[in-house]
């Protein structure tokens, strides 16, 4: 077993937009709300793939039993109202509507049943444990603003990859990219979170096939090019999000580079919003073009590399979105 030796990471979906993130933690944007969904899939994907619909609980079972059974099924550890624990850089409120707190355990439970079997046990074997936190608001500690978020990833040094997903966002669907993929909302952020988890992972447990950032800037990257959180603090200042605006162009290479303007932030921004994209049933057209898919052909097979993937399908759900899937 690998010794953890990476410092504590924060990452998060923010639904402040107005101004330029801090160097830690990284922050995504986040989206305004829209119309309610069924309980069991998506209302905008008339015919979902069998492994994405949960299954509805019968009427006698408490989100206790529900719980229950998601913890054992995934291996996984779920948490809400005064179980809800506190973060270093954020306030999770409690959730005390039964309602949302079931119509968050069947969104887990249907989203989680898309990642190959025995994908969150075999961390937790390794010591890192994925725990989700319903929350009824999520509020920045960092901000005199009091910045709000949709969703939270913290990687602790416990061995715990902690995420806490808003409840109040289960019912919204509009996205504030000009090209957003199809799919919900909080279905995104909730594989955005998990995105950022398995990006920490495969560089903490890699078995030797450590990402090579120098390799990703040299061929994968505009020329010249420099994550925001890896410019320099004086020059950050004069930078706003409104200029990373679509396309998401480079100024000498004329090519979409990012699947969205926030991919400009950081490259484990760039890396969960390549992988939470590919898990949408269809991916906005930025992530389509040719740079952007030699991006993912990179990142991806290191997920199975450090994997044991004798069960996986030949396709993870992730996957099927790289050019020439089945």
């Amino acid at each position: 077993m690998k010794k953890r030796v990476l410092p504590l990471l924060l990452i998060c979906l923010s639904a402040c937009v107005n101004k330029p993130p801090a160097a830690t933690p990284q922050v995504s944007v986040s989206e305004p709300p829209a119309a309610t969904p069924t309980p069991s899939v998506s209302p905008v994907l008339p015919n979902p793939p069998p492994s994405a619909v949960s299954v509805l609980p019968e009427p006698s079972q408490t989100p206790d039993d529900l719980r229950e059974g998601i913890q054992t099924k995934y291996g996984i550890e779920i948490y809400w109202e005064a179980e809800t624990r506190p973060f270093e850089t954020v306030a999770i409120y409690p959730v005390k509507d039964e309602g949302l707190i079931r119509e968050f355990l069947l969104l887990l439970d249907g989203q989680l049943n898309r990642y190959p079997e025995g994908f969150f046990e075999e961390s937790k074997r390794r010591n890192y444990v994925f725990r989700f936190f319903a929350s009824d608001m999520i509020i920045s500690l960092d901000s005199n603003d009091f910045d709000t978020y949709d969703g939270y990833y913290q990687d602790n040094s416990a061995g715990y990859a902690d995420i806490a997903i808003n409840t109040g966002k289960l019912q919204d669907e509009e996205w504030p990219e000009a090209q957003a993929p199809s799919g919900r909302h909080i279905e995104y952020v909730l594989h955005h979170e998990i995105g950022h988890a398995i990006a920490e992972y495969t560089m903490l447990y890699d078995e030797g096939v450590t990402f090579d950032l120098s390799q990703w800037y040299a061929d994968l990257m505009p020329k010249d090019y420099f994550y925001y959180d890896m410019q320099e603090p004086d020059k950050r200042e004069a930078v706003s999000l409104i200029e990373f605006a679509a396309p998401y162009l480079s100024e000498e290479d004329k090519g979409v580079w990012f699947p969205d303007s926030y991919s400009q932030t950081g490259f484990r921004e760039h890396l969960t919003a390549l992988f939470a994209y590919a898990m949408m049933p269809k991916p906005p057209e930025a992530w389509k073009s040719p740079n952007v898919q030699k991006q993912a052909e990179y990142f991806f097979p290191l997920i199975r590399k450090v994997f044991e993937t004798d069960t996986w399908p030949r396709e993870t759900a992730w996957e099927k979105a790289l050019p020439g899937a089945l």
